[in-house]
Formats: C-alpha cells, structure tokens, sequence
C-alpha cells in the first residue's frame, strides 16, 4: 500500500490521483465507522455531524484572518474563528479532538437507549450540527459556507492516514477492547453479567469513530476546497452506510 501511495502520486494524473484521494478519504471514514456500527453493533447514523465538524474546524483553522474578513459575509468572525490559525497536521488533529469531545458529550445521552432508538437519536445529532452550522454565520458563516480553503493535499497525505487509520482500528479491534466490543454487539446483557462495562466500553469505541471521522472531515475539506451545510447531509452517512454494509459489518 505504501508503494502504491508513492508510485500512484508521481505517476498519474491529476484526475486519477483526486479519484485515489477521494477513496483513501472513504477508506478512514468507512473503517472508523465500522468500529461503531460493525465491531461494536451499534446502530448509531451520526457519521456526517463529525465529518462536519471535521471540516469546518481543519477550513477555519487554515484560513488566514484576512481571508476570513473576506469570505464572512453574514457576520463578522468570531474572534475565536480569527485567532484559530494552524498548520495543517495540528488542524487535523484539532480536528479529531474535537470531534472526540463532542463523542463523549453525546455518549451519555445516546447510549442509554438502544436499536432504532439510537438510530433515530445519532441520525437527529447530524441535522442539530447542520441546523447549527446554518444558523451561527459568526462561528461557520451560515448557509453560504467556507471556499478557497487551501487545497494543501496530496495522496501521500490521504494514502498514509488512511493506512495508519486501518492499522490503528485493526489493533483495537484485536486488543482487549476489541473483544469487548464484539461481545457487546453479540450480546450486552450478557456481556454486562460477565463484568464488561458496556457503556465504557461503546463510549470508547464512538469517540474513536469519532476521532477519524473528523480527521477525515478535514482532508475531505482541503480536497474539494469549498464546504456549506448541504454537503453533509443524511446522504453521507448512507453513503458510509453502504460501504461497510457491501465490505462486511464488523
């Protein structure tokens, strides 16, 4: 895979080489989410409200301050939005923090129900941060959205994070938490009786989701250099949906 990132990014052209970033993009975000919904079996359609945030946080974050006054029409900055100011690999990772951050707070709350209840709760988080993202043009600027966010991306970057994000879910899905998550999803009250402490044990693997679906978010946000609230609608989570439903749920 290593070769093929190297070899593919000096030998292709343009065309082929956004296609391969655009699939590496699909491979973070559909293996991340497969740790929740296929390892752990939990029914949770919240992919596209990290992957929003995963965006707007990396956009915001590598726009300078002047084109911010420029792109803010709606509103002016706030001067959080101003001050966030980062190379490209610490906007990842704010990123992916924040994408955590909102996982731990939601934890709580989502993971008290279960089956299409948590459907219907993670699927109602994706149209709260898209409502959000219309409604706070100080914070996003609103319905018009971010552009001529610096196209800073290459398939070394997309191919590679997408080989660390593989590696990294497969040893957790090999480790003893990975176990823990299957016995969750073949049968939690049974895995509750022998001492796993599910709801630990779901909190952890949705914020681990979590983490590489707004670090995907990010790169997704640097390769189409423009974001609004429209591109991360229901349709993105279907579309991640698909995936791991055709590569194998779990």
């Amino acid at each position: 895979a290593v070769l093929f990132v190297i070899i593919a990014q000096n030998i292709f052209d343009d065309y082929t080489v956004r296609i391969l970033n655009n699939i590496a993009i699909f491979i973070i975000l559909a293996t991340s989410y497969n740790l929740i919904n296929g390892v752990t079996g939990q029914f949770s359609l919240e992919p596209n409200g990290f992957v929003a945030i995963g965006a707007y946080v990396t956009a915001l974050a590598l726009l300078s301050e002047d084109m911010k006054w420029e792109l803010f029409q709606l509103e002016d900055p706030s001067p959080l939005i101003l001050a966030l100011n980062l190379d490209l690999i610490p906007a990842l990772l704010l990123s992916g923090f924040i994408a955590v951050l909102v996982a731990l707070s939601l934890s709580y709350p989502v993971f008290r129900v279960r089956g299409d209840y948590l459907a219907i709760v993670t699927l109602g988080f994706g149209f709260i941060i898209k409502v959000f993202a219309i409604n706070s043009p100080q914070f996003t600027n609103g319905a018009i959205g971010l552009n001529e966010i610096p196209s800073i991306i290459n398939l070394y970057w997309t191919g590679g994070i997408a080989i660390i994000t593989v590696i990294a879910i497969l040893n957790i899905v090999y480790s003893k938490y990975g176990r823990a998550m299957k016995a969750v999803r073949d049968d939690e009250d049974a895995a509750s009786a022998i001492g796993i402490n599910t709801m630990k044990i779901k909190t952890y693997s949705f914020s681990t989701s979590a983490f590489f679906e707004g670090i995907g978010g990010g790169l997704l946000a640097i390769l189409l250099t423009t974001i609004s609230p429209d591109l991360f609608q229901f349709f993105l989570t279907f579309q991640l949906l698909i995936i791991i439903v055709l590569g194998g749920l779990g």
